[in-house]
């Protein structure tokens, strides 16, 4: 039998899950959608108020969330975003999310969010610098991260291994 990958890594398997969208919180509320999971943009509701975190929180009481960022910029050679981090964490601890993923990739440069998944080169020293932010980030959760593929719109020159070499 095949386990399915968060399991592997430790983390509960809740079945097919579906996006979080403002539209159908009502929806949700009112009715009881059988799917095993609603995913949210964590960046939605990190540094966000009142009513579409009241939802949130409602509907995280009846149904299991998992987070999924943007922004992290784990790929990025500018320090992390700290206050991004503890955002995310606070965030994950209210709604009990079931864990973090976010994208392999970069976001911006000096301060500025591109809001654009922005691919990486694969060098070990990429795989090295990727590692050492990720340990970070999975201490800072508790818990482990789940990295989503890269974005690999551009191949870049300095590339020494393909992206499954580098992903292993």
């Amino acid at each position: 039998m095949k386990i399915p990958f968060v399991q592997r890594l430790g983390l509960p398997y809740l079945g097919i899950g579906d996006g979080l969208r403002s539209q159908h919180y009502r929806e949700i509320l009112e009715g009881a959608p059988q799917v095993g999971f609603f995913e949210i943009i964590s960046d939605n509701y990190c540094e966000t108020a009142g009513r579409p975190l009241e939802f949130l929180e409602r509907i995280a009481e009846r149904h299991p969330l998992v987070m999924h960022g943007v922004s992290l910029s784990i790929g990025s050679t500018a320090p992390l975003d700290q206050t991004y981090l503890e955002n995310v964490v606070r965030l994950r601890d209210r709604v009990k999310a079931r864990w973090v993923s976010d994208h392999l990739c970069w976001t911006g440069l000096a301060g500025r969010n591109t809001h654009d998944l922005l691919p990486m080169p694969y060098t070990a020293a990429a795989v090295a610098h990727v590692a050492d932010r990720v340990r970070f980030v999975q201490d800072a959760l508790g818990a482990p991260l789940v990295i989503e593929n890269p974005s690999t719109y551009v191949g870049f020159t300095s590339s020494t291994m393909p992206e499954w070499e580098f992903l292993a």
